[in-house]
């Protein structure tokens, strides 16, 4: 759902702090560790 909210480009600065917290929070978590690199590729530009 995320990855299809970024393509709309349609986010306001708000929204996207939002989704980067969340993405920065799933990093730090380590149930999340195994999948961070693949979400990484996704939101860096």
């Amino acid at each position: 759902m995320v990855g299809s909210m970024m393509r709309s480009k349609k986010m306001s600065r708000k929204d996207w702090k939002s989704v980067v917290d969340s993405k920065i929070w799933e990093w730090k978590t380590p149930e999340a560790s195994s999948s961070s690199t693949e979400m990484g590729g996704d939101i860096l530009p």
